[in-house]
């Protein structure tokens, strides 16, 4: 699987953009204050989404506006490096357990080779067509395939990932800024999905979450 982290490079560029609704800042973005009355008990409409904001800005008189009545909205614009990352991931068929995984800049064949030998020995391995897997010991039976056919576990883990894990669904979303944050959010995952696993093999009747899971790490 691949994912990217965006990290804020300079320069930094500021523009700004006024409209006749109110001129306080607060923490860097503007508020819209040209005498906007209480709005505590009104209606859930006139709390929607653009109808409070233009109801009050049209209520600014010429002098107000002269006088500066307006809202500076700020936007930065910033530069970002992308860099690729891959997650690796040794999946259990039997259980779809995650027996071994890593987040790596690149797939080499040593950090493939390492994330390898941290899971147990299997009696088979299956693989896609990716060249590097075919340079690795796996010191039983393996089988590199161009279908799905055999890899149908690896890829339904994969999927979850991607499901659970906002920071893997959309990268012009949601995405990692720091890599120590990716690597604690897939260790967090990881613990929680195979617990999950091996309970609902166990209990199958049952349904479980990932999140019935969190109060075992205390």
């Amino acid at each position: 699987m691949q994912t990217s982290i965006y990290t804020q490079t300079e320069p930094e560029w500021v523009c700004s953009r006024r409209s006749h609704a109110g001129d306080s800042n607060v923490c860097g973005r503007q508020q819209l204050s040209c005498h906007c009355p209480d709005l505590e008990g009104q209606s859930a409409k006139r709390g929607e989404l653009g109808q409070a904001i233009h109801g009050e800005a049209s209520r600014c008189t010429g002098s107000e506006k002269a006088q500066g009545c307006g809202t500076r909205r700020i936007i930065h614009l910033c530069w970002a490096e992308k860099n690729e990352i891959y997650v690796l991931t040794v999946v259990d068929r039997a259980t779809h357990c995650l027996l071994s995984w890593d987040a790596v800049p690149e797939r080499t064949s040593e950090t493939l080779q390492a994330c390898l030998e941290r899971g147990p020995q299997a009696r088979q391995y299956y693989s896609d067509a990716f060249p590097a897997y075919n340079t690795l010991y796996y010191g039983a039976p393996y089988e590199m395939r161009t279908d799905k056919l055999e890899t149908y576990s690896v890829e339904a883990v994969n999927a979850d990932l991607r499901h659970y894990l906002k920071r893997l669904a959309r990268k012009s979303r949601c995405f990692s800024r720091r890599m120590a944050s990716l690597i604690g959010n897939l260790k967090l995952f990881v613990y929680c999905y195979n617990h999950r696993q091996l309970a609902k093999r166990q209990h199958p009747k049952y349904s479980y979450h990932l999140i019935d899971f969190l109060p075992t790490l205390v």
